[in-house]
């Protein structure tokens, strides 16, 4: 989703101009307009593209210290940073009953509360009250005998085949039902709420066990080279592989997975054992501390 005011006409001189497929960065400041419940609302947002960067965390790194830069600018010495990805979402929607038809509607709307607050209404309201779908060309012609009657124009605007399919769509996803137990999950989810060092606690405490987004920038992870008590004993990775959570607990050993384990150990330590050959690398690093997934080869 391109965003219209900036975002949109930067990428397409962007790929109209001989550096497109390179990388570049583009910096913007200026008036968008959005649309609230209580009218137009006009505002200034500055911003940074980045494009074509290889690097997922060296475009992170810069964008914070492009922000950092132009907050100092305002007198803003120790802004407070939130973090956060829809990796670990998109692997929870992935894993849930629902038609797939939702998942996507659903994925669109997460970070904006009340739209996605609506929408978990809605489908909290849906019933197998539909009946069968009409025929297409019975609705087309039904609607332009209805337009017509009402002095409508079939050319300006929407025309009676674009009304009839919309119609349909609309009653397809009405009819495919999400069960009550999934709508809830994601409410439980969407509610939780807390700081990684809180969630540990919980974990250490045999109530629970912690599933922390792991992203990064965040080095809450750090806090378990000191805790032999708390162990890594699952990954969490979204449909393209890539490691978005981390869940934490009190574990006996004899009851860890055998096909990968998680340590946290020091940059020299890393390099000395993967020298020798074993099956160990970094997913994330904090310092000099690095934490790493050691396959099921070297795990045995």
């Amino acid at each position: 989703c391109l965003r219209p005011d900036f975002t949109l006409p930067i990428v397409t001189r962007y790929l109209a101009s001989a550096d497109a497929g390179r990388p570049a960065a583009f910096g913007y400041l200026g008036p968008i307009f959005r649309q609230r419940s209580s009218g137009v609302l006009e505002v200034d947002q500055g911003g940074l593209e980045i494009l074509a960067e290889p690097d997922p965390d060296a475009a992170l790194t810069r964008v914070l210290g492009f922000a950092h830069q132009v907050l100092a600018i305002y007198g803003v010495a120790d802004p407070v940073v939130r973090l956060g990805g829809v990796g670990l979402f998109e692997t929870l929607l992935a894993g849930l009953d629902m038609p797939d038809v939702w998942r996507p509607r659903i994925r669109n709307r997460f970070g904006h509360d009340e739209a996605l607050a609506r929408l978990l209404d809605r489908l909290a309201g849906q019933h197998n009250g539909t009946g069968p779908a009409p025929d297409r060309a019975a609705l087309v012609e039904k609607v332009t005998g209805d337009m017509l009657a009402a002095g409508f124009s079939l050319t300006d605007g929407r025309g009676p085949e674009e009304i009839a399919d919309r119609f349909l769509e609309q009653q397809a996803l009405d009819a495919a039902l999400v069960p009550a137990a999934t709508l809830q999950l994601l409410r439980d989810y969407l509610g939780i709420a807390g700081a990684a060092g809180e969630a540990l606690d919980r974990a250490r405490s045999r109530e629970a066990v912690a599933v922390i987004e792991l992203s990064p920038l965040s080095g809450w992870w750090v806090a378990l080279a000191e805790a032999p008590d708390l162990v890594i004993f699952e990954g969490l990775r979204d449909s393209a592989g890539a490691l978005v959570a981390l869940c934490v607990g009190r574990i006996a050993p004899e009851s860890l997975p055998t096909r990968e384990r998680y340590e946290i150990v020091g940059e020299g330590t890393l390099r000395q054992r993967a020298a020798a050959g074993e099956p160990i690398r970094a997913v994330a690093m904090s310092g000099h501390l690095r934490l790493c997934v050691r396959q099921a080869e070297a795990a045995r």
